[in-house]
């Protein structure tokens, strides 16, 4: 089963393609893992647009022999021999035992042995994109799925997956040029839910002017945040969850909308006692 974290995205030519299964996570948002059959195929959600693919090396620093690889492939981290957690969401019967016993390290007793998988890849590079996020908290998700591989090392292995994930220049590196957005594009509000205040996230892709609003979900207008002109890039917003007459709004769901000449991007907000 594949894994995939929330924290970065992936948007390239190469993806477009994948129109059919693109289209369904397109804005899903995230790291995932390249897969685990050893071919140049893709592997969903990884292969999908604005997520960040995640292969495999072994303890040589080469590829591991089960990673996936190809063009849809951005970055590689360790995922073979993983010391970690033995699965509990099934009985461990004799046959497994043995089995993990002999070939990937069990001792029988304590409920940890070696694993493979760029599943475990996938959340070794979510962590660095959390610390690169700790170290700047402004950076858009596009920005940091760009930085992790600019930050990567060159390494010639032999199938292409992307540059060795290096953490400690990720998180030291200045952060250089990302590509911008096609669209206003939604960043999320943090923290959300919320009680008292949050902020709403937005980038776009040119300079102009923007409207952002909070309207219910019986689509009424709540509060206008902003009508102004911005500039290209990521932008925040605070929402204190008063509406437009000053008096505090209801508990519930509400929709920020970001829209402007040719931009449009509504994201969900949920305010609670």
């Amino acid at each position: 089963m594949n894994a995939i974290s929330r924290l970065v995205v992936r948007n390239d030519a190469a993806d477009r393609k994948l129109s059919g299964r693109n289209q369904q996570c397109r804005y899903a948002g995230g790291n995932a893992a390249a897969g685990n059959e050893g071919l140049s195929k893709p592997s969903f959600p990884a292969a999908c647009d604005r997520v960040l693919s995640v292969a495999a090396t072994d303890e040589n620093n080469v590829r591991a022999s089960f990673s996936n690889w190809g063009p849809t492939v951005d970055v590689a981290a360790p995922g073979s021999s993983m010391w970690s957690a033995i699965c509990q969401n099934y009985v461990v019967d004799d046959f497994s035992q043995v089995f993990y016993l002999y070939l990937w390290a069990w001792d029988g007793e304590t409920p940890y042995m070696a694993g493979d998988g760029t599943s475990f890849s996938c959340p070794v590079a979510s962590g660095v994109c959390g610390l690169v996020r700790a170290r700047w908290p402004y950076l858009t998700p596009d920005q940091v799925r760009q930085h992790m591989i600019d930050t990567g090392d060159v390494v010639t292995y032999d199938r292409a997956i992307g540059r060795k994930l290096n953490a400690l220049r990720a998180v030291s590196q200045g952060v250089l040029a990302a590509p911008v957005a096609e669209r206003a594009t939604p960043e999320g509000a943090w923290p959300n839910p919320f009680r008292s205040l949050t902020s709403i996230g937005f980038t776009l892709p040119s300079a102009g002017a923007a409207t952002v609003e909070l309207f219910d979900a019986g689509g009424r207008r709540v509060v206008t945040l902003a009508r102004t002109t911005f500039a290209a890039g990521p932008h925040r917003l605070a929402w204190d969850g008063r509406a437009e007459s000053g008096a505090p709004a209801p508990p519930g769901l509400y929709f920020a909308r970001v829209s402007g000449p040719g931009v449009a991007s509504t994201l969900r907000v949920v305010r609670i006692e």
